[in-house]
């Protein structure tokens, strides 16, 4: 006969090696439990990086083109050559006994500076000046004009590939305009006024296709020196409207930008007896921005 001294440890022996088994058994599913946690965390905090660099790149006007620079302002330079023909509504010449005379495609500058916060926002400034003259019925016949302009853009994505900007400013216009070989301008413009304005651009083989119109109304005196007519408080508008290819790289610590395209401008009430003028050409461009 067993002795019960001897039962009973044996019982507390196997009851002992249950518990540890269950102990054991409980221990490692709180194990795979803390790695299922684990695991979670790294996948949270993966998705918590994907939103925080779509929410830094949401705004920003090439959301392409990052070259790995750590958020500050952004300081660039623009210079366009626009090579452009003047038009007007009624036509250059109206003289065709000799054949039709016309202005020849001009070299005109456009020149843009500017900066862009870490947030999107764009402020710049930009000159636009044309001053040529053409042989039209076998008489001087020449338009001195420029733009000056002052800006305040923002960006935004639209979808993966693509950015839709607008912009806002004022601009500031002054007209000559000279035919017929008179020194004097036959008309002239000083005027002020509001522009509005909106650039797409959508990723293309390397690049980007841009398509981008401004507007501008403008008030101010108008006055034909030679007849000593003046007209004060006039509106005129200027429509600009461009199309091209762009490309972007990155080198030297800079962003640079290379552009070609073609361009029409509409400049509403601008001649003599509220005849309306135009310039329509192509353009290349390139800008740097640090």
């Amino acid at each position: 006969m067993r002795s019960p001294i001897l039962i009973f440890f044996a019982v507390c022996a196997t009851a002992s090696a249950a518990c540890a088994e269950d102990v054991q058994f409980h221990f490692a599913g709180f194990r795979d439990i803390e790695a299922a946690f684990a695991s979670s965390q790294a996948e949270l905090s993966g998705i918590q990086m994907r939103l925080a660099a779509l929410e830094d790149t949401q705004f920003l006007p090439d959301p392409d083109v990052a070259c790995d620079a750590p958020c500050c302002t952004e300081v660039f330079a623009d210079v366009e050559l626009l090579l452009l023909r003047l038009l007007e509504a009624d036509g250059v010449d109206d003289d065709f006994t000799n054949g039709i005379d016309r202005f020849g495609f001009n070299a005109v500058p456009r020149i843009t500076l500017g900066a862009v916060t870490c947030t999107g926002w764009q402020f710049r400034a930009r000159y636009f000046q044309f001053d040529h003259s053409a042989t039209i019925e076998a008489l001087p016949y020449s338009v001195d004009t420029y733009n000056i302009d002052f800006e305040v853009a923002r960006a935004f994505c639209v979808g993966c590939d693509g950015v839709i900007e607008l912009s806002g400013g004022v601009r500031y216009n002054e007209y000559e305009h000279f035919e017929y070989g008179n020194t004097e301008p036959d008309q002239t413009f000083t005027g002020f006024g509001l522009l509005l304005g909106v650039e797409g651009r959508f990723a293309c083989g390397g690049g980007q296709l841009y398509g981008r119109c401004r507007h501008a109304i403008l008030a101010g005196d108008d006055v034909d020196p030679n007849s000593l007519d003046q007209y004060g408080d006039t509106v005129k508008s200027q429509t600009e409207m461009g199309v091209g290819f762009e490309t972007t790289c990155c080198g030297a610590r800079a962003t640079w930008r290379l552009r070609a395209g073609f361009e029409y401008q509409h400049w509403v009430n601008f001649e003599d007896e509220s005849e309306d003028i135009g310039f329509a050409g192509f353009l290349l461009g390139g800008g740097a921005a640090y």
